[in-house]
């Protein structure tokens, strides 16, 4: 079994690229689902956002507090807020 680092999860490269994308958008919307907390991707994510001061949105909650994935969702559902 291979055992990853969090580096592994988000590299440098994609953060990078993240970083670039985040602060050129009007707004960022989050839309990982349940899946998303699958070896930590979601918080890395939201600190990256949290550092840059950048306010999250999506176009719902799942269950599990996690947003929802826009696959799951009904095309008439409005952003908000996350967390």
């Amino acid at each position: 079994m291979r055992v990853f680092s969090r580096s592994h999860i988000i590299t440098s490269t994609m953060r990078s690229l993240l970083k670039k994308a985040i602060k050129s958008a009007d707004k960022v919307v989050v839309a990982w689902g349940n899946n998303g907390k699958l070896m930590q991707r979601d918080r890395l994510v939201l600190e990256l956002l949290s550092k840059h001061d950048i306010q999250p949105h999506c176009l719902g909650i799942t269950k599990a507090d996690y947003p929802h994935h826009p696959l799951y969702i009904m095309c008439s559902k409005q952003l908000g807020v996350y967390r």
